[in-house]
Protein backbone atom coordinates (compact mmCIF):
# COMPACT_ATOMS: atom_id res chain seq x y z
CA UNK A 1 0.00 0.00 0.00
CA UNK A 2 2.66 2.36 1.02
CA UNK A 3 4.61 1.34 -2.42
CA UNK A 4 1.75 2.27 -4.15
CA UNK A 5 1.12 5.66 -2.78
CA UNK A 6 5.05 6.65 -3.43
CA UNK A 7 4.48 5.59 -6.93
CA UNK A 8 1.75 7.59 -7.31
CA UNK A 9 3.30 11.29 -5.29
CA UNK A 10 6.56 10.53 -7.70
CA UNK A 11 4.33 10.19 -10.83
CA UNK A 12 2.62 13.02 -10.13
CA UNK A 13 5.29 15.14 -8.62
CA UNK A 14 7.11 14.38 -12.39
CA UNK A 15 4.26 15.45 -14.52
CA UNK A 16 4.06 18.74 -12.02
CA UNK A 17 7.38 19.41 -12.94
CA UNK A 18 6.68 18.93 -16.65
CA UNK A 19 3.71 21.36 -16.68
CA UNK A 20 6.34 23.94 -14.70
CA UNK A 21 8.84 23.32 -17.46
CA UNK A 22 6.59 23.72 -20.54
CA UNK A 23 6.52 27.34 -22.43
CA UNK A 24 2.40 28.11 -21.89
CA UNK A 25 0.96 29.41 -25.14
CA UNK A 26 -1.78 31.79 -26.17
CA UNK A 27 -3.99 33.14 -28.88
CA UNK A 28 -3.57 36.53 -28.99
CA UNK A 29 -1.99 36.56 -32.16
CA UNK A 30 -4.09 36.63 -35.77
CA UNK A 31 -3.59 36.88 -39.32
CA UNK A 32 -6.48 39.04 -41.79
CA UNK A 33 -6.53 40.48 -44.60
CA UNK A 34 -5.05 38.16 -46.96
CA UNK A 35 -4.28 38.61 -50.43
CA UNK A 36 -2.61 36.88 -53.04
CA UNK A 37 -0.80 38.43 -56.04
CA UNK A 38 0.96 37.04 -59.21
CA UNK A 39 3.18 39.28 -61.39
CA UNK A 40 0.99 42.08 -60.15
CA UNK A 41 -2.29 40.74 -60.85
CA UNK A 42 -4.47 39.82 -57.78
CA UNK A 43 -5.26 36.19 -57.75
CA UNK A 44 -9.21 34.58 -56.23
CA UNK A 45 -9.43 31.54 -54.58
CA UNK A 46 -6.43 28.73 -54.90
CA UNK A 47 -3.12 31.11 -56.09
CA UNK A 48 -2.48 29.98 -59.55
CA UNK A 49 0.86 30.23 -60.94
CA UNK A 50 3.55 29.07 -63.92
CA UNK A 51 7.18 28.46 -64.40
CA UNK A 52 9.08 32.24 -63.44
CA UNK A 53 5.96 33.88 -62.08
CA UNK A 54 6.34 36.00 -59.35
CA UNK A 55 4.20 35.27 -56.26
CA UNK A 56 3.37 37.83 -53.70
CA UNK A 57 1.15 37.49 -50.45
CA UNK A 58 0.02 40.37 -47.84
CA UNK A 59 -1.43 39.89 -44.74
CA UNK A 60 -2.22 41.51 -41.47
CA UNK A 61 -0.87 40.56 -37.72
CA UNK A 62 -2.86 41.52 -34.87
CA UNK A 63 -2.40 41.58 -31.44
CA UNK A 64 -5.68 40.94 -30.18
CA UNK A 65 -4.73 41.73 -26.15
CA UNK A 66 -7.33 44.14 -25.16
CA UNK A 67 -5.86 47.87 -25.03
CA UNK A 68 -6.29 48.61 -21.26
CA UNK A 69 -4.46 45.88 -19.41
CA UNK A 70 -3.01 44.19 -22.52
CA UNK A 71 0.48 42.94 -22.92
CA UNK A 72 2.63 43.48 -25.92
CA UNK A 73 3.99 40.45 -28.15
CA UNK A 74 7.76 41.09 -29.47
CA UNK A 75 10.16 39.57 -31.60
CA UNK A 76 7.39 38.23 -33.34
CA UNK A 77 8.76 36.15 -36.04
CA UNK A 78 7.38 34.92 -39.43
CA UNK A 79 8.24 31.74 -41.39
CA UNK A 80 6.71 30.82 -45.14
CA UNK A 81 7.35 28.26 -47.54
CA UNK A 82 6.32 26.29 -50.55
CA UNK A 83 6.50 22.63 -49.42
CA UNK A 84 8.67 20.70 -52.30
CA UNK A 85 8.15 23.08 -55.57
CA UNK A 86 12.11 23.31 -56.10
CA UNK A 87 12.51 19.26 -57.18
CA UNK A 88 11.72 18.17 -53.75
CA UNK A 89 12.57 21.17 -51.76
CA UNK A 90 11.33 23.19 -50.16
CA UNK A 91 11.43 27.33 -51.08
CA UNK A 92 11.91 30.18 -49.27
CA UNK A 93 11.03 33.47 -49.75
CA UNK A 94 12.99 36.07 -51.17
CA UNK A 95 13.56 37.98 -48.49
CA UNK A 96 12.74 37.17 -44.93
CA UNK A 97 10.65 39.53 -43.20
CA UNK A 98 12.22 41.03 -40.20
CA UNK A 99 11.24 40.92 -36.70
CA UNK A 100 8.73 43.37 -34.85
CA UNK A 101 6.67 44.31 -31.81
CA UNK A 102 3.14 44.67 -31.59
CA UNK A 103 1.46 46.52 -28.44
CA UNK A 104 -2.33 45.42 -27.67
CA UNK A 105 -4.89 46.13 -30.53
CA UNK A 106 -2.24 47.08 -32.84
CA UNK A 107 -1.49 45.52 -36.40
CA UNK A 108 0.94 45.45 -39.03
CA UNK A 109 1.11 44.12 -42.70
CA UNK A 110 3.76 41.73 -43.82
CA UNK A 111 4.58 41.01 -47.44
CA UNK A 112 6.24 38.13 -49.03
CA UNK A 113 7.86 37.26 -52.02
CA UNK A 114 8.60 33.92 -54.36
CA UNK A 115 9.69 33.44 -57.78
CA UNK A 116 8.36 29.95 -58.90
CA UNK A 117 11.10 28.01 -60.35
CA UNK A 118 11.34 27.87 -64.16
CA UNK A 119 11.63 23.55 -63.40
CA UNK A 120 8.38 22.97 -61.75
CA UNK A 121 6.29 20.12 -61.96
CA UNK A 122 2.23 20.68 -62.72
CA UNK A 123 0.49 20.30 -59.55
CA UNK A 124 -0.35 21.40 -56.25
CA UNK A 125 2.18 22.60 -53.49
CA UNK A 126 1.08 23.40 -49.94
CA UNK A 127 2.26 27.05 -48.51
CA UNK A 128 2.91 27.27 -44.99
CA UNK A 129 2.86 30.45 -42.50
CA UNK A 130 4.05 30.43 -38.69
CA UNK A 131 3.58 33.80 -37.04
CA UNK A 132 4.88 33.71 -33.29
CA UNK A 133 6.05 36.04 -30.68
CA UNK A 134 6.32 36.11 -27.08
CA UNK A 135 4.58 38.47 -24.27
CA UNK A 136 5.74 40.47 -21.82
CA UNK A 137 4.77 38.07 -19.53
CA UNK A 138 7.14 34.81 -21.40
CA UNK A 139 3.84 33.24 -23.00
CA UNK A 140 4.96 32.32 -26.69
CA UNK A 141 1.64 32.92 -28.93
CA UNK A 142 1.59 31.00 -32.05
CA UNK A 143 -0.72 31.32 -35.36
CA UNK A 144 -0.79 29.02 -38.51
CA UNK A 145 -1.52 30.14 -41.98
CA UNK A 146 -1.87 27.43 -44.91
CA UNK A 147 -2.58 27.88 -48.47
CA UNK A 148 -2.77 25.95 -51.78
CA UNK A 149 -0.27 27.02 -54.63
CA UNK A 150 -0.58 25.29 -58.12
CA UNK A 151 1.34 25.13 -60.98
CA UNK A 152 -1.19 25.38 -63.56
CA UNK A 153 0.97 24.61 -67.09
CA UNK A 154 -0.79 24.78 -70.30
CA UNK A 155 -0.99 21.74 -73.06
CA UNK A 156 1.35 23.56 -75.43
CA UNK A 157 3.40 26.71 -73.92
CA UNK A 158 7.07 27.85 -75.08
CA UNK A 159 8.62 30.52 -72.62
CA UNK A 160 10.50 33.52 -74.37
CA UNK A 161 13.04 33.59 -71.52
CA UNK A 162 15.84 35.93 -73.87
CA UNK A 163 16.16 37.56 -77.52
CA UNK A 164 18.56 40.48 -77.62
CA UNK A 165 20.90 41.67 -79.74
CA UNK A 166 24.80 41.81 -78.84
CA UNK A 167 25.01 45.25 -80.57
CA UNK A 168 21.69 47.60 -81.23
CA UNK A 169 23.41 50.10 -83.52
CA UNK A 170 25.91 49.21 -86.44
CA UNK A 171 28.07 51.77 -88.29
CA UNK A 172 31.18 50.93 -89.89
CA UNK A 173 31.16 47.26 -88.51
CA UNK A 174 28.00 46.00 -90.40
CA UNK A 175 28.10 42.66 -88.04
CA UNK A 176 26.34 41.23 -85.20
CA UNK A 177 23.91 38.32 -83.69
CA UNK A 178 21.02 37.86 -81.55
CA UNK A 179 21.04 35.86 -78.43
CA UNK A 180 18.06 33.31 -78.21
CA UNK A 181 16.82 31.10 -75.34
CA UNK A 182 13.06 29.06 -75.43
CA UNK A 183 11.93 26.54 -72.76
CA UNK A 184 9.08 24.70 -73.04
CA UNK A 185 7.15 25.05 -70.21
CA UNK A 186 4.00 22.85 -71.24
CA UNK A 187 3.14 19.50 -70.52
CA UNK A 188 3.42 17.91 -74.67
CA UNK A 189 6.31 18.07 -76.31
CA UNK A 190 7.09 20.27 -79.23
CA UNK A 191 8.51 20.45 -82.66
CA UNK A 192 9.26 24.20 -82.37
CA UNK A 193 10.22 25.98 -85.86
CA UNK A 194 12.70 29.36 -85.06
CA UNK A 195 12.79 32.76 -87.87
CA UNK A 196 14.54 35.60 -87.45
CA UNK A 197 14.05 38.05 -90.43
CA UNK A 198 14.00 41.06 -92.08
CA UNK A 199 13.26 41.61 -95.92
CA UNK A 200 15.13 45.15 -96.73
CA UNK A 201 17.70 43.76 -94.80
CA UNK A 202 17.93 40.52 -96.28
CA UNK A 203 18.10 38.45 -93.15
CA UNK A 204 16.49 35.45 -93.18
CA UNK A 205 17.72 32.60 -90.80
CA UNK A 206 15.60 29.16 -89.94
CA UNK A 207 16.43 26.56 -87.38
CA UNK A 208 14.16 23.76 -85.77
CA UNK A 209 14.47 21.77 -82.91
CA UNK A 210 12.08 19.17 -80.67
CA UNK A 211 11.66 20.25 -77.19
CA UNK A 212 10.87 17.87 -74.52
CA UNK A 213 7.90 18.43 -71.85
CA UNK A 214 9.71 17.16 -68.73
CA UNK A 215 11.27 20.57 -67.16
CA UNK A 216 14.04 18.74 -65.72
CA UNK A 217 15.36 17.87 -68.69
CA UNK A 218 18.07 19.54 -71.10
CA UNK A 219 16.13 18.56 -74.24
CA UNK A 220 13.31 21.01 -72.95
CA UNK A 221 15.57 24.10 -73.58
CA UNK A 222 17.15 25.67 -76.49
CA UNK A 223 19.70 28.48 -76.68
CA UNK A 224 21.27 29.92 -79.72
CA UNK A 225 23.26 32.48 -81.29
CA UNK A 226 21.96 34.07 -84.73
CA UNK A 227 23.98 35.82 -87.18
CA UNK A 228 23.09 38.94 -88.65
CA UNK A 229 25.09 40.82 -91.04
CA UNK A 230 23.91 43.69 -92.95
CA UNK A 231 25.39 44.88 -96.75
CA UNK A 232 27.56 47.89 -96.85
CA UNK A 233 25.42 49.38 -99.11
CA UNK A 234 22.31 49.43 -96.38
CA UNK A 235 20.83 52.78 -96.13
CA UNK A 236 21.36 54.42 -92.86
CA UNK A 237 17.95 54.03 -90.79
CA UNK A 238 16.10 52.10 -88.12
CA UNK A 239 15.02 48.35 -89.05
CA UNK A 240 12.89 46.15 -87.02
CA UNK A 241 14.42 42.36 -86.90
CA UNK A 242 11.47 40.27 -86.44
CA UNK A 243 11.62 37.07 -84.42
CA UNK A 244 9.35 34.24 -84.23
CA UNK A 245 8.94 30.38 -82.52
CA UNK A 246 6.18 28.29 -83.92
CA UNK A 247 4.56 25.70 -82.54
CA UNK A 248 1.68 23.18 -81.79
CA UNK A 249 2.15 22.14 -85.46
CA UNK A 250 2.33 25.65 -86.03
CA UNK A 251 -0.71 26.52 -84.49
CA UNK A 252 0.74 29.01 -81.95
CA UNK A 253 3.86 30.74 -81.44
CA UNK A 254 5.55 33.35 -79.25
CA UNK A 255 7.90 36.28 -80.90
CA UNK A 256 9.75 39.49 -80.52
CA UNK A 257 10.56 42.55 -82.95
CA UNK A 258 14.22 43.61 -81.71
CA UNK A 259 15.34 47.50 -83.28
CA UNK A 260 18.42 47.68 -85.35
CA UNK A 261 20.32 50.96 -86.27
CA UNK A 262 21.71 51.65 -89.13
CA UNK A 263 24.51 54.18 -89.58
CA UNK A 264 26.25 55.49 -92.21
CA UNK A 265 30.43 54.83 -91.96
CA UNK A 266 31.97 57.94 -92.42
CA UNK A 267 35.89 57.65 -92.77
CA UNK A 268 37.88 59.18 -90.72
CA UNK A 269 40.11 62.11 -92.39
CA UNK A 270 43.84 61.11 -91.56
CA UNK A 271 45.87 62.88 -88.67
CA UNK A 272 48.67 65.76 -90.09
CA UNK A 273 51.44 65.68 -87.78
CA UNK A 274 52.67 68.92 -87.21
CA UNK A 275 55.94 69.31 -89.26
CA UNK A 276 59.11 69.59 -87.20
CA UNK A 277 60.88 72.90 -87.28
CA UNK A 278 63.74 73.25 -88.36
CA UNK A 279 66.26 75.97 -87.89
CA UNK A 280 68.97 77.59 -89.94
CA UNK A 281 71.77 79.08 -88.88
CA UNK A 282 73.33 81.14 -91.50
CA UNK A 283 76.73 82.12 -91.03
CA UNK A 284 76.85 86.47 -91.11
CA UNK A 285 78.84 87.10 -94.55
CA UNK A 286 81.82 89.71 -93.85
CA UNK A 287 81.61 92.94 -96.21
CA UNK A 288 84.10 93.59 -98.15
CA UNK A 289 85.50 96.63 -98.61
CA UNK A 290 83.91 98.35 -102.07
CA UNK A 291 87.51 98.56 -104.43
CA UNK A 292 88.51 102.17 -105.10
CA UNK A 293 87.70 103.62 -108.61
CA UNK A 294 87.82 106.59 -109.91
CA UNK A 295 88.88 109.56 -107.50
CA UNK A 296 89.41 108.78 -104.00
CA UNK A 297 87.95 111.02 -101.52
CA UNK A 298 89.38 111.37 -98.05
CA UNK A 299 86.70 111.96 -95.46
CA UNK A 300 87.69 115.12 -92.64
CA UNK A 301 87.63 113.86 -89.21
CA UNK A 302 84.13 114.83 -88.17
CA UNK A 303 84.42 117.63 -85.42
CA UNK A 304 81.50 116.69 -83.54
CA UNK A 305 83.17 113.47 -83.02
CA UNK A 306 84.19 112.65 -79.35
CA UNK A 307 87.38 114.24 -78.63
CA UNK A 308 89.93 111.77 -76.77
CA UNK A 309 93.13 112.01 -75.25
CA UNK A 310 95.36 111.45 -78.37
CA UNK A 311 93.07 112.98 -80.65
CA UNK A 312 95.27 115.57 -83.15
CA UNK A 313 94.88 118.91 -81.00
CA UNK A 314 95.62 117.19 -78.01
CA UNK A 315 98.66 115.55 -79.53
CA UNK A 316 100.19 119.01 -80.46
CA UNK A 317 99.24 120.69 -76.90
CA UNK A 318 101.10 117.89 -75.22
CA UNK A 319 104.51 117.68 -77.30
CA UNK A 320 104.64 121.45 -76.72
CA UNK A 321 104.42 121.18 -72.49
CA UNK A 322 107.51 118.28 -72.99
CA UNK A 323 109.53 120.46 -74.47
CA UNK A 324 108.73 123.27 -71.80
CA UNK A 325 109.68 120.88 -69.32
CA UNK A 326 112.60 119.67 -70.94
CA UNK A 327 113.79 123.75 -71.51
CA UNK A 328 113.73 124.01 -67.92
CA UNK A 329 114.92 120.86 -66.51
CA UNK A 330 118.10 122.13 -68.67
CA UNK A 331 118.32 125.33 -67.43
CA UNK A 332 118.05 124.03 -63.85
CA UNK A 333 120.96 121.73 -64.63
CA UNK A 334 123.02 124.37 -66.41
CA UNK A 335 122.28 127.09 -63.72
CA UNK A 336 123.63 124.09 -60.80
CA UNK A 337 126.62 123.10 -63.10
CA UNK A 338 127.85 127.11 -63.08
CA UNK A 339 127.41 127.88 -59.48
CA UNK A 340 129.60 124.29 -58.76
CA UNK A 341 132.30 126.28 -61.04
CA UNK A 342 132.39 129.45 -59.36
CA UNK A 343 132.97 127.49 -56.18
Amino acid sequence: MKTTILLTGAILAMLLLGVAGAQTTGDKLTTTKFKAYVNGDKDSGTIDVKPEDKLEIQFEVENTFPKTGGLDIEDIEITALIKGIDDGEDLDPDDEPDEFDLEPQENDEVNIEWEIPLEVDDRSFDLTIEVKGTDTNGTLHIVNLDKTVKVDKETHDLLLRRAELLTGTLKCSRNTQMDVNIVNIGTSKEDMVLRVANEELGVAYQDSKELDDDPFDSDSKYSTSVPISVSKDAEAGTYVINLRATFDKGGRFVEKNMDLVVEDCVAKEPEQTPAESVVVVQQPVQQQPPAATGNVVVAEPDETAETGLFSTSNAMTFVIGLEVIVLVIGLALVAVWARKRRS
